[in-house]
């Protein structure tokens, strides 16, 4: 049938470069064509879309002669029909309609521009920026009923409940250049009864380059990268309520790459 999807949205500008903004909207999304049949390959006249509601507001905007960025957001979503995965067989996976959740989160991020094109005698500094981002995440059911068990209230898993990111980038005026990134993932339920959750981790990587724009129109970029710098063992991914067989123990985390180098040249044509 007609879907109807209304989007009504208001801003103010204020100080030149920054606004204020809020947005009240909605949204659908149609189930893929896997989750709209059954087990034996038929479709499922039962399924619905995704319906949401979101309310949206926030700031953005520069100071300082556009040295100073900054964007947050404040959001509310609620879904209706949520689709989910259910396992109906050992290596077989239906789409089905899971009641109500309710995604409620904040983002945050900041660039700032510490210093630009700064030269003192011999020495050239062409830019010191740190650039830093947020984000929290409050998904969960509000109305999740499996058979006979309720998980209404509990935790969406897979989505981490806290997610920090920040990076410095540092170029001298030679071209020069010198990153630093740490990210910080915190722990997410690993299924719907909520019963096991990953452990937080956090990620170092860093690099060391070169650029140079004088070669008649190329530009070259010559680097060296580490990534994982301390070796943290991690899951860089899950598996949502993962299954077991017989006896073999379910296997939720796929495990991250551990410390590893990367050394490369990037060319390009101005």
């Amino acid at each position: 049938g007609w879907i109807v999807s209304p989007r009504v949205s208001a801003g103010y500008r204020y100080l030149r470069r920054n606004a204020v903004f809020l947005t009240l909207s909605h949204g659908f999304s149609p189930p893929s064509l896997a989750e709209t049949l059954t087990s034996e390959g038929q479709i499922n006249p039962e399924i619905q879309p995704e319906r949401s509601w979101n309310l949206e507001m926030g700031f953005r905007g520069s100071l300082n002669n556009n040295r100073f960025f900054y964007d947050l957001n404040v959001y509310s979503m609620q879904v209706r029909d949520l689709l989910v995965a259910e396992r109906v067989g050992e290596d077989a996976w239906v789409g089905r309609n899971a009641g109500e959740s309710l995604h409620r989160g904040v983002e945050v991020e900041i660039h700032w521009v510490a210093m630009q094109n700064f030269s003192a005698g011999f020495f050239q500094w062409k830019e010191l920026s740190l650039r830093t981002n947020f984000t929290w995440n409050h998904f969960y059911f509000k109305d999740f009923v499996d058979l006979e068990d309720d998980f209404s209230g509990n935790k969406i898993p897979g989505v981490p409940d806290r997610v920090f990111f920040t990076q410095l980038y540092n170029e001298l005026g030679g071209g020069l250049y010198f990153t630093a990134g740490y990210r910080w993932v915190g722990d997410m339920a690993m299924n719907d009864a909520n019963t096991r959750h990953t452990e937080p981790y956090h990620l170092t990587d860093v690099s060391l380059g070169y650029k140079n724009d004088s070669f008649n129109r190329w530009n070259m970029d010559v680097f060296f990268r580490v990534n994982n710098l301390f070796n943290e063992k991690y899951a860089s991914m899950i598996l949502v309520n993962a299954p077991s067989f017989g006896s073999t123990p379910p296997r939720y985390y796929y495990p991250g790459l551990p410390v590893n180098y990367t050394l490369g040249v990037r060319m390009g044509i101005r």
